[in-house]
């Protein structure tokens, strides 16, 4: 199909705006953006050494001796949470036994992998890691494939630092019940994490720990009874975990020559040795050539039923290649670790991943994907999401694209313009079309025939949208997908962009997406990104449809 002469069916003129501020206190968790300026995570264009902006912290009058009131960092201003605030809907207690973010002690593999149901997760930190926070880590594989923690005994982690560009600030808040000479299990967004600065209501001294797995905890030094309080702290974590290529030219030897390595049982060797030609791997290939078809592989599982079903569950997961997150993050350990790999299984109430150790790196997040019907987020209002500074470097099968981690399908608790955010700054696409999205101008989609063939036709406009938009403000639109199964137009998502006018597509910008309702309709508020430039610009809504559904781009014929 071509573009038709008229992309869309409402046109409105960008403004630009202004936002005045008084001497009233700062709103927090609220996001207020500030003057355009390089940051920590701007790079050097082609040919430029590259520069490393340090974040910038805030300080404001009393609050300077109790660290900053708020920090600056890739074009953000993340104001401190407030110790006095009162516990927020679905916010979890940490330290109370039985709660849904309660440490495990051990994981025992299963073998229920059909698609997991609705997950729930809770953030604690700004911006969002979204669903990435390191709650349980285990590095030791035992004889019935059991994970646990092979060093349980706990390190001091000092508190204090100075920020750096190589390091990326968050700010935590967490509801705690601590009881006298007990180590509290405490969420963390790296293995390297530090913590900069803290404070607590009630005011109370606390000695922060780590284990040999990097899982952390906190105590209270002279409590004697029991005590609920909020920790609100400032921490930071090296860029490179997030997301880092591995470098060329590493041999398997020499990760395995660190002391991070866990050797597994000699079952768990023997069934990894009879794997790997499945797996088109060898010890004889060089490091990220093994890194990459490990990743490919255990990323391409699809959840249904075992095919194979025997006494070793390792080699029925990676046989079948079925299974959640879970089961993901589990077959990769073991082998990763078996090759001489050190590698971790790291989790949280409602998601699965994995690190690995690189030398000269150090330990890298490795997201593996995951199946789930529905994901619901507590306590993400009104704050960041977090951006790696670099994308994911590593293969991406289409059951990868699919996962639920990527904030695809229905996802509750995230404002449009936060899964917005998350998902342009990936550049998702959906790998059944040649639909895809960008962060920045870019051609609109487009629809070709052969993303036809075999689906449900449909037809998607643009009904209205307010008349004049202006930048770093809201803007209002409203629509419709209509196809020849109206019950095929349900809970489809709609993404929504801004294409400067006449310009037949060619320059566009993705500000937002929506999910229909029952009957097709849409309607989302979308903030107009501050750097848009002015004049008047189309509202284009494009969708890549689903399994059924053909995709649609408002404006087609």
């Amino acid at each position: 199909m071509r573009w038709s002469s008229r992309l869309a069916l409402a046109t409105l003129l960008i403004l630009g705006g202004s936002l005045a501020l008084g001497d009233s206190e700062p709103v927090l968790h609220e996001y207020v953006a500030p003057p355009r300026e390089r940051s920590a995570q701007v790079l050097a264009t082609p040919g430029e050494r590259q520069v490393a902006v340090p974040p910038t912290l805030v300080r404001s009058g009393a609050l300077a001796g109790l660290g900053p009131a708020a920090f600056r960092q890739n074009d953000m201003l993340l104001v401190k949470p407030s110790k006095d605030a009162p516990p927020a809907k679905a916010e979890p207690l940490h330290g109370r036994e039985g709660s849904p973010v309660d440490r495990d002690t051990q994981v025992r593999p299963d073998r229920e992998t059909r698609v997991d149901g609705r997950l729930d997760y809770a953030e604690v930190f700004n911006p969002s890691i979204l669903p990435f926070k390191r709650m349980n880590v285990f590095d030791a594989v035992g004889n019935d494939y059991v994970l646990r923690v092979h060093d349980k005994h706990l390190r001091h982690v000092p508190v204090g630092g100075a920020a750096s560009a190589d390091r990326d600030l968050f700010w935590g808040s967490l509801l705690l019940e601590l009881r006298p000479g007990e180590d509290v299990a405490i969420p963390s967004v790296a293995p390297d994490m530090r913590v900069l600065s803290y404070e607590t209501e009630p005011a109370a001294n606390l000695v922060f720990s780590k284990d040999g797995a990097d899982s952390y905890y906190v105590r209270a030094e002279g409590l004697r009874v029991e005590t609920r309080l909020r920790l609100v702290f400032l921490v930071d974590a090296p860029a490179s975990y997030f997301s880092s290529a591995i470098p060329r030219g590493l041999r398997i030897d020499e990760a395995t020559a660190s002391d991070l390595v866990r050797p597994v049982p000699p079952r768990a060797h023997r069934a990894v040795l009879a794997m790997l030609p499945s797996l088109n791997v060898t010890a004889a290939l060089p490091l990220h050539v093994v890194i990459d078809r490990l990743v490919d592989a255990f990323r391409s599982f699809e959840v249904g039923a075992l095919a194979s079903v025997s006494d070793d569950i390792y080699v029925d997961l990676t046989t079948s290649r079925r299974g959640a997150c879970r089961h993901r993050a589990f077959a990769f350990i073991v082998t990763a670790n078996a090759l001489g790999i050190p590698a971790r299984y790291v989790s949280n109430e409602a998601h699965a991943f994995v690190e690995i150790w690189v030398p000269g790196v150090g330990w890298i997040r490795v997201d593996l994907g995951g199946a789930a019907l529905e994901l619901g987020v507590a306590n993400a209002a009104g704050k960041a999401m977090h951006h790696p500074r670099n994308p994911d470097p590593f293969p991406k099968p289409p059951s990868f694209a699919r996962s639920y981690s990527r904030l695809g399908g229905v996802v509750h608790g995230l404002s449009e313009a936060q899964r917005a955010a998350s998902r342009a700054h990936a550049g998702e696409s959906d790998p059944s079309t040649s639909f895809s999205t960008g962060s920045r101008e870019e051609e609109l989609p487009r629809v070709t025939p052969s993303d036809l063939v075999g689906k449900v036709r449909s037809r998607l406009i643009v009904e209205s949208s307010d008349p004049h938009g202006y930048v770093g403000e809201t803007l209002g639109v409203t629509g419709q997908l209509m196809a020849e199964d109206p019950a095929a137009a349900a809970s489809i998502q709609v993404y929504l962009y801004l294409a400067k006018a006449h310009r037949a597509g060619r320059s566009a910008r993705l500000i937002g997406h929506v999910l229909t309702d029952d009957h097709g309709r849409f309607s989302v508020e979308l903030t107009v990104p501050i750097d848009m430039p002015y004049g008047p610009h189309e509202v284009v809504a494009a969708t890549p449809g689903s399994e059924r559904l053909a995709p649609a781009v408002s404006g087609e014929r």
